[in-house]
């Protein structure tokens, strides 16, 4: 906007090693959970779970610890998740991240921009390499996300499906669907009663998966509602 400017963040090098299952049960549920040194200030251990929104819009709960040991809580938290299988080391990504505040005339911090050169390490070895850029809403509206887009696409940006960097960083593995299939729209034309029954379960199995984690947390949900309530529905 009028008066505001482009400040440019030091940049940083993050390096992170993302925990799963043999088969990817968490990467391909939408869901991940790290170990990231290279921030200060912030709790290196991070568990995002999906919400109900859009695709993008994920839950982060974080923890302090060691490199070595997942917490335990973390741990418990995803059990509806990985069902008791062992979660190990399935990807480790370096991140050099270039950001960006927007900021209006008074300096507030309207939208971040992050320009990020990611390699997929095996060791020390680099074994794949992308660039992706982020865009972060703060205090500005939506409006500014459309300009800062067309500001991007008219500078040789692409749009991207939105697919989180270790699920990109570890392929094929965490490409496969889901094991709790999600619920399909009924047919619009003729459905059969089994299409109905279906959709139906499906949905509220999945009720249940994501209500478990915020009944282990003994919080509320990020809609505001209770986990114990979603739950009862499901």
């Amino acid at each position: 906007p009028k008066g505001g400017s482009v400040v440019p963040l030091p940049a940083k090098t993050l390096r992170a090693t993302y925990y799963d299952t043999e088969t990817a049960r968490l990467a391909r549920a939408g869901i991940s959970v790290r170990y990231r040194s290279g921030e200060r200030g912030k709790d290196p251990w991070t568990v995002k779970l999906p919400t109900s929104g859009a695709a993008e819009a994920r839950d982060e709960i974080t923890r302090a610890g060691g490199p070595r040991t997942m917490p335990g809580d973390l741990v418990s938290l995803l059990t509806a998740y990985h069902r008791g299988a062992q979660l190990a080391p399935a990807v480790t990504i370096r991140t050099l991240r270039r950001a960006y505040e927007l900021r209006d005339r008074d300096g507030a911090v309207l939208a971040e921009v992050s320009d990020d050169t990611v390699s997929v390490l095996d060791g020390r070895t680099v074994v794949g390499q992308f660039r992706e850029v982020e865009v972060e809403r703060m205090a500005g509206d939506t409006k500014l996300l459309d300009k800062v887009e067309s500001a991007l696409l008219a500078a040789g940006a692409g749009r991207g499906e939105f697919l989180p960097k270790h699920a990109r960083a570890m392929g094929d593995r965490a490409a496969g669907a889901p094991d709790l299939p999600p619920p399909a729209a009924v047919p619009k034309k003729r459905p059969t009663a089994g299409d109905v029954v279906v959709t139906a379960l499906r949905k509220h199995i999945e009720k249940i998966f994501q209500a478990d984690p915020y009944i282990r947390l003994r919080s509320n949900m990020p809609d505001g509602d209770t986990p114990v309530h979603q739950m009862r529905v499901g």
